[in-house]
């Protein structure tokens, strides 16, 4: 594929580290031309806006917390609007490297294949775990990757249908993944970048069977891990390895009853997305027509 790569890089924020964020700033603000912000009613956006004096960086200021798919859609809007072909989605708290964005392009450049995105390998910082697979390649085709550090093809964004709002948080990722295979796209990993990622305040809580890794996940939060999870079988149903789908969803709930079965509003949170899940209208685009059913063609 011998294409011109105009990146940019789009970034959603909620009550960010300030210190932190100046990094990831940092980071990408000499790759690009061009960082859209998007602010999901961060109790300190003064301070956010304090360090975005450059003329690259663009805030979006929401006064709601909309999650990251909308917040993700608004501003590969406004980069497909301002010219840009290939975007950088990341999280406020992720610190890539100077050459990334470069790293990226190159794997672009040097494919026929239809890409939908390039990712890195990922290292989880706070669990001592690096990606599996093949590492003695510079570049593996994967089935999904993380949303944070994906630079992704806005032309198949667009012919996807975008990211599915209906989601909000969780699970969004291995939605749009799973839309660009079924669209006949590819996601490539390039081996020789690598960024650093963590998964939240982990805490390893020992019971009789063995360890369990504790996210220290909100009530909120784990409304929308089990809520999605249940929708996006139901949503692909015909399209994936749906006895997959169903245990990994099971053991998650396990998982969940057995570090928060003491905790009331957890437990109704897994409830309550067992049930939501199960009745959510389900997006799907089909040729740029959305149609909102239980079916897939």
């Amino acid at each position: 594929m011998t294409e011109c790569v105009y990146a940019c890089v789009a970034i959603v924020t909620y009550n960010p580290n300030i210190e932190l964020f100046k990094s990831v700033i940092k980071s990408v603000e000499r790759q690009v031309e061009r960082i859209y912000i998007y602010d999901n009613a961060s109790a300190n956006r003064e301070e956010i806006k304090k360090i975005l004096k450059t003329e690259c960086c663009v805030l979006v200021e929401s006064s709601t917390n909309d999650g990251i798919a909308k917040a993700l859609n608004t501003m590969c809007r406004l980069a497909i609007d301002d010219g840009y072909n290939w975007i950088l989605t990341l999280d406020h708290d992720t610190v890539v490297c100077d050459d990334f964005i470069r790293g990226c392009q190159e794997i672009v450049w040097g494919t026929s294949q239809e890409i939908a995105i390039v990712c890195p390998r990922v290292n989880y910082v706070n669990l001592d775990v690096k990606e599996k697979g093949d590492v003695d390649s510079k570049v593996s085709q994967v089935s999904a990757c993380m949303t944070s550090g994906s630079f992704m093809s806005l032309e198949a964004w667009n012919n996807v249908g975008g990211f599915d709002e209906s989601m909000v948080i969780d699970w969004v990722d291995n939605d749009i993944c799973t839309n660009f295979g079924i669209h006949g796209y590819t996601i490539l990993r390039n081996n020789q970048i690598s960024m650093v990622h963590r998964l939240g305040d982990v805490k390893k809580r020992k019971f009789w069977f063995g360890t369990l890794n504790d996210f220290q996940y909100s009530a909120f939060r784990i409304y929308h891990i089990v809520r999605n999870g249940i929708y996006f079988k139901r949503k692909y149903r015909h399209k994936i390895n749906w006895l997959k789908t169903s245990v990994i969803n099971l053991i998650t709930r396990i998982k969940f009853w057995i570090l928060y079965r003491k905790d009331k509003e957890k437990c109704k949170a897994i409830k309550r997305g067992k049930k939501d899940g199960k009745k959510m209208p389900i997006n799907f685009v089909v040729n740029d027509i959305v149609r909102i059913d239980g079916t897939i063609s």
